[in-house]
């Protein structure tokens, strides 16, 4: 049997799909694959959409080698009942441009936030991979946790495209956990606040595109507005929510909160 690659894949029949890479996808496991890749193949398919898959390794060891092999193509089989009849079906999938393993390319990985076309942030770390981890740092290169790799990602965006607000990421977490583009926020908000103090405008470029999960935009100050001004606004937050004003995570229904002293606090 021949190994898949571009030239097997052209003897069967299958073109190449030349498109800009517009996805990033943490995670190169059977779910991702056999289900966000094949949408986008189906809607490239389509001319829909018209654009490719980088896929990150979260983890030291993987599968990019592995895609690699076969020029990033794979087999998915289809299998179900389509107008009362059994379908069963096989497709060579080729949205994946390439594979980037974070911990041994952490600087290519960095690269991927240069893409001015990259749009859309997919990922599943499995359900623990949305968390905090205390071991991180903003100069670990890369951090430990999934939300500190992503966090340096869009840290990395936001400098290269001198925060152009029209630059931020569509965010789709597939982890199995209950609310889980709430947590990720919630966690990304914690850590950006932890690692980039000193860094205001960052704070309020988050805090433009989390506006229902951030009650104070610290980021004012680098906006124009003077340090008395911003204190006696956050003065004024503060006294409004311990007067019953409900605070975000309120609205959100979201329990889990955490006060930020001398770093990062579960």
């Amino acid at each position: 049997m021949n190994r898949l690659n571009k030239k097997v894949a052209a003897e069967q029949g299958s073109m190449e799909n030349r498109a800009p890479v517009k996805v990033l996808q943490f995670g190169e496991g059977n779910f991702l694959r056999a289900f966000i890749d094949w949408m986008i193949d189906e809607m490239n398919g389509q001319g829909l959409f018209n654009g490719k898959v980088s896929v990150v390794q979260p983890l030291e060891y993987g599968m990019i080698d592995k895609l690699a092999e076969q020029d990033n193509l794979y087999t998915l089989l289809l299998r179900g009942v389509q107008d009362g009849e059994v379908v069963v079906r096989k497709k060579i999938i080729d949205v994946v441009e390439r594979g980037v393993d974070v911990y041994a390319q952490f600087e290519a990985y960095l690269k991927e936030a240069e893409n001015p076309d990259l749009r859309i942030i997919v990922s599943n770390t499995t359900e623990a991979g949305i968390s905090l981890s205390m071991n991180d740092r903003s100069e670990d290169a890369p951090p430990i946790s999934f939300p500190g790799k992503l966090l340096r990602l869009m840290k990395h965006r936001y400098d290269v495209f001198d925060g152009d607000r029209s630059k931020g990421f569509l965010l789709f977490p597939c982890e199995l956990i209950d609310r889980n583009g709430d947590t990720l926020k919630a966690v990304l908000t914690e850590l950006a606040n932890a690692w980039y103090p000193e860094d205001p405008a960052f704070l309020s470029w988050l805090a433009e595109r989390k506006k229902n999960w951030i009650d104070f935009n610290a980021g004012q100050v680098a906006e124009g507005k003077s340090l008395d001004e911003v204190c006696d606004a956050f003065a004024a937050e503060i006294l409004a929510i311990a007067s019953g004003t409900p605070a975000c995570n309120e609205k959100n229904d979201y329990r889990e909160i955490a006060i930020f002293k001398d770093g990062v606090t579960l």
